[in-house]
């Protein structure tokens, strides 16, 4: 397919406003949606634009009833604060709804997925989702800590070991039943619809960008470790 084609604007956004009037959403989400996935159509193929409208309206709705965290409910309760440089996450994401995070805010809370509480992680996941795929690229890393974040952790057997690597294997040990804990706190009471919204990102995700940056199946991973079942 030739990339530098251009998606035929007019048709696509023809499309979108009429699904978005289907939705619950109100008019000014609607009007907001059209604006942002418009200002994206003309750098991406026809195909892949069309896609990325549908995901987009899906990720949204799915999870329309999730409420938004107010500013002190965005930062987990045990992160400290004075050691983690999480307050300017915290007013990012207070300060704006889900929907209108760009790919750049959403590029800078790299390294800090952990650090969001269930809540909020659920309530932003749809803009986290979006901008993987539309800008995959640019955000890479982002892209990566999401995957790894909506991978159920695995407990591996622990082999013998030497009295000196003891220490290591318990360390690694209590790092996975903390993942554990916050993988189930995250995800145990998601809803069907918001099950098969992750589970069309991570095979959207696979498929576009899968060989791009996910050498060693990840993305598989993910989805036959839990998000088949939706």
């Amino acid at each position: 397919m030739n990339k530098d084609k251009k998606p035929d604007t007019e048709k696509v956004m023809q499309e979108l406003r009429e699904k978005l009037g289907e939705t619950s959403l109100s008019e000014e989400q609607q009007k907001m949606f059209s604006e942002i996935i418009e200002s994206n159509l003309n750098k991406t193929e026809p195909a892949v634009s069309h896609q990325l409208v549908i995901c987009r309206e899906q990720f949204f709705e799915s999870f329309a009833a999730r409420p938004r965290p107010l500013h002190g409910q965005i930062i987990r309760a045990d992160v400290n604060h004075s050691t983690h440089d999480v307050g300017g996450i915290e007013e990012l994401l207070s300060a704006k709804p889900s929907f209108q995070l760009t790919a750049a805010d959403v590029g800078s809370i790299e390294s800090y997925l952990w650090a969001l509480s269930s809540e909020a992680f659920l309530y932003f996941l749809p803009a986290f989702m979006y901008h993987s795929l539309v800008s995959c690229d640019s955000i890479n890393l982002f892209v990566a800590e999401l995957v790894e974040d909506l991978t159920l952790p695995l407990h591996e057997p622990v082999v013998a070991s030497l009295h000196k690597y003891a220490r290591i294997e318990l360390m690694r040990k209590q790092q996975l039943d903390w993942r554990l804990t916050m993988f189930h706190d995250r995800f145990d009471n998601v809803t069907d619809e918001e099950g098969k919204a992750i589970y069309l990102f991570l095979a959207a995700l696979q498929e576009t960008h899968g060989g791009d940056y996910f050498p060693f199946d990840e993305i598989k991973v993910a989805i036959d470790r839990y998000w088949v079942r939706f």
